[in-house]
């Protein structure tokens, strides 16, 4: 009687998985445009930096003697020309993989 091999391990679906140079590009455009709100932080999976740019926003908005929407906006957009200048596999390492959070 002859044995079966032993079944294939099965595959990571994140080695099958294409880097997309479009995904870097539209976070880094939500960055500069929306970044006082984090919308690119929700975008790459990182909600608790969301969650912090959204209430220094609003803080900001409410309490006019504290600059956080300006702040906000001017971080969103140097993140924004950061992500556009790194190349795809930088950013994946960096940002989806390491999950750094601020700059």
């Amino acid at each position: 009687m002859t044995s079966l091999p032993p079944p294939d391990p099965p595959m990571n679906p994140d080695s099958t998985k294409q880097k997309d140079p479009t995904n870097r590009l539209r976070l880094s455009k939500y960055a500069m445009f929306l970044g006082a709100v984090g919308i690119h932080k929700f975008k790459m999976g990182n909600k608790r930096a969301g969650w912090i740019r959204v209430a220094i926003s609003i803080a900001g908005i409410l309490l006019p003697i504290v600059p956080g929407f300006l702040v906000m906006f001017i971080i969103g957009v140097i993140e924004g020309i950061k992500y556009r200048r790194m190349s795809d596999d930088d950013f994946e390492r960096i940002y989806l993989i390491g999950k750094k959070s601020w700059f």
